[in-house]
């Protein structure tokens, strides 16, 4: 039982180590809240893309071919995602407005546990699109991805990814 948090745990750093242009989110605007504000700024969420997959294909030393069907890849995904993150994003606040609210602990519990439903479902694309990226890789390529994630889990802060 130990093993499933582990698992989920090594699952979303993969992710976001190997896809971390989906885990960035630029600066929101509107009321603070950002419950209802979409990405504000297009050029400087576009300019966190490029920057982190120029860093990761320099990382895994990418061929042009590989670099852009990555780069089709990462679009695609990001966009079909980009309504799970906004869902994730507005149930995170409602069940933060509800633990500060007169909310009953059965309507809280009920929130967090459609809020693990969304997260899950998300990180069950994200995963997929992990996967979709490694059937690119060549074994050398997955192996230095994997050393780097291996190093973050065991806590070797010199190896950060992607520096």
């Amino acid at each position: 039982m130990k093993r499933k948090p582990i698992i989920f745990a090594t699952v979303g750093l993969a992710s976001t180590l190997l896809l971390s242009v989906l885990a960035i989110y630029p600066v929101l605007a509107g009321d603070g809240t950002g419950a209802s504000a979409p990405f504000v700024d297009k050029e400087f969420e576009t300019a966190l893309r490029k920057h982190f997959r120029k860093k990761f294909f320099n990382f895994i030393e990418a061929s042009d071919s590989q670099s852009e069907q990555i780069t089709a890849i990462l679009d695609e995904r990001s966009e079909a995602c980009r309504p799970q993150r906004e869902k994730l994003k507005s149930e995170a606040i409602e069940l933060t407005q509800m633990m500060s609210g007169e909310a009953s602990d059965e309507q809280i519990r009920s929130k967090l546990q459609e809020l693990r439903e969304v997260r899950d479902k998300l990180m069950d694309e994200r995963m997929t699109t992990a996967l979709k990226v490694r059937a690119l890789l060549k074994p050398e390529q997955r192996k230095m991805v994997s050393d780097k994630i291996v190093a973050c889990l065991t806590g070797n802060g010199r190896a950060r990814m992607l520096r």
